[in-house]
């Protein structure tokens, strides 16, 4: 499977969540390639320090099972369109907020039309009025939401640097259900 993580708004976990993702995979021996088009480089980063063999920086030409394409904030119209025509699903993390709704809410109409994007609910409280609210959100913008959320968990900040094992159960409960939802609605 082919993804990008889009989202023209910073500070949304588009880099955790691709980490987090290639850290599911890698887990059950998936070979997964990250390719950083952030100029911070925090996925590089990530690639370069976590000890996971299944782990990789993107190299063209090479087989994967699963690429991941993290972007930066503020990423160009143009760009964007590229990129998602070339990949199985485009997701779009989302923090539940009125700024995060403004500027997704432009990522979502460079996206036009488009049928691979999926919205993510990163770092979620499921004890809010927000989050029970969430349909909503995904209405207003006009695209599809995935169903699971990610809840905002300190295991997943020790996950990027020491790796799968140090994500709680509840965490990974999360992690495998939303992985699964994006399985299916990435498939061809």
């Amino acid at each position: 499977m082919i993804l990008t993580l889009v989202n023209k708004k910073g500070g949304c976990g588009k880099t955790s969540l691709a980490c987090l993702l290639a850290l599911y995979w890698a887990e059950r021996g998936k070979k997964v390639a990250i390719q950083d088009l952030d100029p911070q480089g925090s996925a590089d980063a990530f690639v370069s320090n976590i000890d996971n063999e299944n782990i990789v920086a993107y190299r063209p030409g090479r087989s994967y099972d699963h690429i991941i394409t993290d972007t930066q904030g503020g990423i160009r119209p143009k760009e964007l369109k590229v990129m998602v025509e070339q990949v199985d699903l485009a997701l779009i993390p989302f923090l539940l907020s009125p700024t995060d709704m403004r500027a997704t809410g432009d990522t979502v109409r460079l996206l036009g039309e488009e049928k691979k994007a999926r919205l993510v609910f990163n770092k979620v409280n499921p004890a809010t009025t927000i989050f029970r609210d969430r349909s909503n959100y995904a209405n207003i913008l006009g695209v599809k939401a995935i169903k699971s959320h990610l809840g905002d968990r300190v295991s997943y900040k020790h996950a990027l640097v020491d790796g799968w094992g140090a994500l709680n159960a509840k965490a990974k409960e999360e992690l495998t259900l939303l992985v699964k939802e994006i399985e299916k609605n990435g498939q061809k």
